[in-house]
């Protein structure tokens, strides 16, 4: 007579397992880098803009090649302590920092040098970090966000909060932790759109296209799409209120991929 064994979790039908990203699961290509972004997320006192401030900065810098594949990955560096508001609450709060701090300074530079700031939400990261550092404002590099810019429905995620595109692809990370929210993005954005793998969770949410979809599909990372719809609004941008002789200028670019 044959005892049958319970199978190892998650091999159950019912059950998923996730996986606890860190900066080792950034898979990077060999190919040559056509150019870099900056990845962000900023940590705050609460929500709002008016009466709420930046307590933390973390971001990295990530370099892809001309297919947009993460080749390049740096950092994260998370700022602690540099924003007056962290140092008393009390009656330090709304100064901002200066650009001559030299972490500041640093981050500032990348951000000139790279041209693409990347969060995952837009509206919020980038109004509490220009409130805490001015200089940001000035900066002409372009901002993309992958809350508002990708559309998460199109391959199937009902869900565009960072932890449920993580599970959508089979991972999970600490939440509210700038330095593993930055780790997260930059491991989506190298993810593909859509990505071929198996759902083991009988649920529309977590239904993507598998191997048997188009192979060029596949082939289109995160990161590309992004950068593509932050080329249409650059050139958007260039093409409302601008002078004349701006309008011949060439539309910014993120390198290039045959779509």
């Amino acid at each position: 007579m044959t005892t049958q064994t319970k199978p190892p979790f998650g091999h159950e039908p019912r059950h998923k397992v996730l996986r606890y990203l860190d900066r080792r699961d950034i898979r990077l290509s060999r190919n040559q880098s056509v150019g870099s972004a900056i990845v962000i997320d900023v940590g705050t006192t609460g929500l709002s803009h008016q009466f709420d401030y930046v307590t933390e900065l973390g971001w990295v810098e990530i370099a892809y090649d001309s297919r947009h594949q993460i080749c390049g990955f740096y950092g994260p560096y998370v700022h602690r302590g540099m924003f007056p508001g962290t140092l008393n609450l009390v009656s330090d709060c709304g100064q901002s920092v200066g650009s001559t701090h030299p972490e500041v300074q640093t981050f500032l530079e990348r951000v000139d040098q790279c041209g693409l700031i990347i969060s995952h939400n837009n509206g919020f990261d980038r109004a509490m970090l220009e409130k805490a550092i001015p200089a940001l404002g000035s900066t002409s590099a372009q901002w993309a966000c992958t809350l508002r810019d990708l559309d998460w429905r199109s391959v199937g995620s009902l869900d565009n909060r960072l932890c449920d595109l993580l599970d959508h692809y089979g991972a999970c990370h600490n939440r509210h932790d700038t330095e593993d929210d930055v780790i997260a993005l930059a491991w989506l954005l190298g993810r593909c759109w859509p990505e071929a793998q198996s759902n083991p969770f009988p649920y529309p949410k977590l239904s993507i296209a598998g191997s048997d979809g188009p192979t060029h599909q596949q082939q289109v990372t995160n990161l590309s799409m992004l950068i593509r719809k932050a080329e249409e609004q650059a050139q958007a941008l260039m093409n409302n209120g601008n002078t004349p002789s701006q309008f011949h200028r060439q539309t910014p670019s993120f390198g290039e991929i045959d779509f």
